[in-house]
């Protein structure tokens, strides 16, 4: 079986995991600038480097904009797809992460982890639909789940729909 190697955080008390592939640097505390009338979504604008790069605020997404928004000051960047087209990854695909830099406001940091593809399970049922919109599984991990979060399906969630 092959090996998925995930970069970890915490989004409230969820665990959840994305392809480290995907993921082109972790941010702390670059400065937040909220955009008026944006989707509850969307955390705001940071400056990295000169590029303004939109931030995603997962608590909303996961929980919905009732939810209290996440108070992490923690970013973690995404690649685009000319990023991930310029790298090679031995005949690997990742799923489509769009143009535009973006980046996914997290609560704090977890660990590297690789887990085993044949571990993965379905969303179980009792999660809400705005979650098992946006995890493509779960996997048994120490004491709960891990849930791996599909990029393509939380970027079409929350920024092609208007």
């Amino acid at each position: 079986m092959s090996d998925i190697t995930l970069s970890t955080f915490y989004v409230q008390t969820a665990l959840l995991g994305v392809d480290i592939r995907a993921v082109r640097e972790i941010v702390v505390r670059p400065g937040l600038c909220p955009v008026p009338l944006a989707r509850p979504g969307i955390a705001g604008l940071l400056n990295l480097k000169g590029q303004i790069v939109t931030a995603v605020d997962l608590a909303a997404c996961l929980y919905g904009a009732e939810a209290m928004k996440s108070r992490g000051d923690i970013f973690v960047v995404l690649k685009t797809d000319t990023d991930i087209e310029s790298e090679l990854y031995s005949g690997q695909t990742l799923e489509s992460q769009g143009s535009e830099t973006l980046s996914l406001r997290v609560d704090r940091l977890g660990d590297v982890v690789s887990v085993d593809a044949s571990q993965v399970e379905d969303v179980p049922v009792n999660f809400s639909q705005r979650q098992r919109a946006v995890l493509t599984g779960v996997v048994r991990y120490e004491s709960g789940l891990l849930g791996l979060l599909s990029l393509s399906r939380l970027l079409q969630e929350q920024l092609q729909e208007q």
